[in-house]
């Protein structure tokens, strides 16, 4: 379920770091956030193809959030019809893109792949595969270091973006910037 109660909390922390900013005090940030709970394939694309069109029509949104889009694809077993379904909503939701300006943001899941001949040499994949993974036009990936608060993105690629990184904190107002220590401390600490 959506984190509604996360929400609320990180809109109150910001609003208690800008005192003195009447524009942020008066605002009601979740009002302007629409949340649809999407189990499978039919319900996505009703979502994405139905009802969104209706809501751009009426509504100017700045970003949408698809997070994830691995969730309804997980039971789907034909991997052709799958593909086929991925380019359909890349291809639609790009279409909408230009004729509304808004920006979509997609999570996809990741699984690790252990190369059975060493059983050591573990890397990340598309949870979706490459049939997803080709659909992409910037991949980022967010980390954590499972010992500590440390964060990290990582530009993966991207078409006029350089492989990079950068930390991050998650606190009480959600993501920040970390500062990267030089004695080997945490960025987070």
């Amino acid at each position: 379920m959506f984190p509604s109660g996360r929400l609320l909390q990180m809109e109150q922390e910001y609003k208690r770091r800008h005192p003195h900013d009447s524009a942020i005090q008066a605002r009601n940030f979740a009002d302007h956030i629409l949340v649809e709970h999407v189990r499978c394939v039919p319900s996505l694309m009703a979502c994405l193809f139905d009802r969104l069109p209706k809501l751009l029509a009426k509504t100017r949104i700045a970003v949408l959030i698809i997070d994830s889009i691995t969730n309804p694809f997980l039971e789907e077993t034909n991997y052709v019809s799958r593909a086929e379904t991925f380019r359909a909503i890349v291809h639609d939701l790009q279409q909408l893109q230009e004729q509304h300006n808004f920006a979509t943001f997609v999570t996809n899941q990741v699984r690790a792949v252990i190369d059975s001949a060493t059983l050591d040499d573990q890397r990340l994949v598309p949870a979706l595969g490459l049939a997803w993974s080709s659909l992409v036009h910037t991949r980022l990936q967010l980390s954590r270091n499972l010992n500590s608060s440390d964060r990290r993105c990582t530009v993966v690629f991207g078409p006029s973006l350089s492989p990079k990184h950068g930390y991050y904190c998650i606190d009480e107002s959600g993501p920040v910037d970390a500062v990267v220590h030089t004695d080997g401390t945490e960025p987070c600490e």
